[in-house]
């Protein structure tokens, strides 16, 4: 009999213990959320013209996102030149956490701007004193802008995606690629096809998704997509060895050559 108190102090303490962890636990858990997660306030997007007037905020409380693969996962479905995103508005303007995110983790972040009319597309750069200006974009990041809006208009999303996007693992680190070991026991790393005849060689993607275009022109180094507007028009992505892509679109027999930044 004189066991049961014991045993139910001991279950008590032990109750007490559970909860207290967690407590901790989720607090933890809430505490890497609120740093990695975005940012959804009140506001949850933004208009061209507010962030045109200078009207957008970075949220202070998000932190870097660490890790190449991460970064990579985060930012797979992105446009981006010189490897900073490039935002398109949807219907009700600018993802707010997007744009926040994107400037948290790259400090520039470039501003498509909505469809129609000839507003200007913008940058939004962090100063070396921790503010931030607005600007028109730059001359090049307007061509690249386009290049990929023409892409996307032309040839669809996955094209757009695959040509503007993130670059690609180098050759040199695809070691489980048997092409790669079949030419590299010879004591040379496999090349890219020259774009002398690349039109006639390319692997072709239709239907695919994004990750199955890419792995598509991992392993042929080349990929031709077709308008399904005109059946004369394609965009050709070439990879190098270091994992940059070129592009060249072919309209009826004229070449319009872009290259990957």
């Amino acid at each position: 009999m004189k066991t049961y108190p014991s045993n139910l102090v001991l279950l008590v303490i032990l109750g007490l213990q559970s909860l207290i962890a967690a407590h901790a636990f989720e607090g933890h858990r809430l505490l890497l959320q609120k740093r990695a997660a975005p940012h959804f306030g009140e506001t949850t997007s933004i208009s061209y013209e507010d962030i045109k007037g200078g009207g957008f905020r970075p949220n202070e409380d998000l932190r870097i996102t660490s890790g190449h693969a991460l970064m990579r996962a985060m930012y797979s479905e992105q446009a981006l030149y010189n490897g900073v995103p490039m935002y398109l508005a949807t219907a009700q303007g600018y993802k707010l956490h997007e744009l926040q995110r994107g400037y948290t983790d790259f400090d520039t972040i470039h501003i498509v701007a909505p469809p129609g009319g000839d507003k200007p597309h913008l940058t939004i750069t962090r100063k070396p004193n921790g503010t931030f200006s607005t600007k028109k974009a730059s001359e090049e990041v307007q061509d690249r802008i386009e290049s990929f809006l023409a892409a996307k208009r032309n040839f669809g999303d996955t094209a757009a995606i695959v040509a503007y996007g993130h670059t690609l693992d180098p050759v040199l680190r695809a070691k489980g690629d048997s092409w790669f070991k079949a030419v590299w026991s010879k004591g040379k790393p496999p090349s890219p096809p020259e774009w002398n005849g690349v039109e006639a060689s390319s692997s072709r993607a239709r239907t695919e998704g994004l990750q199955a275009a890419r792995d598509l022109l991992n392993k042929h180094r080349s990929l031709a997509f077709t308008s399904s507007s005109n059946g004369d028009a394609k965009l050709i992505v070439r990879l190098l060895e270091d994992g940059t892509q070129t592009v060249e679109r072919f309209v009826g027999t004229a070449p319009v050559f872009s290259p990957h930044a």
